[in-house]
């Protein structure tokens, strides 16, 4: 395996670690913001589940985002090379 190969895998396993990551925190954040406002307010556990609801649909808006734009950039690459391809 050439190292610009590697270096290629290394920085595609460090991205889909950072989503995870990115998708356990938002989920933690909205569950802990939820039932921080539950004590505040008295009104457990409906804040606990909508912060909850609320950190997992974000944590997906990031993931799609972040497949979005990884799907353009193949696309791209792909086209860039077809036309190399034709000259």
């Amino acid at each position: 395996m050439q190292g610009s190969d590697r270096g290629k895998q290394i920085k595609t396993f460090a991205r889909i670690g950072a989503l995870g990551i990115e998708l356990a925190a938002s989920t933690v954040i909205g569950l802990l913001g939820g039932q921080w406002l539950d004590g505040k307010l008295g009104t457990e556990p409906w804040l606990s589940i909508a912060g909850l609801v609320l950190g997992v649909i974000a944590g997906f808006k990031s993931l799609y985002q972040t497949a979005k734009k990884h799907a353009q950039n193949t696309a791209e690459k792909a086209n860039d090379s077809d036309e190399q391809d034709r000259r």
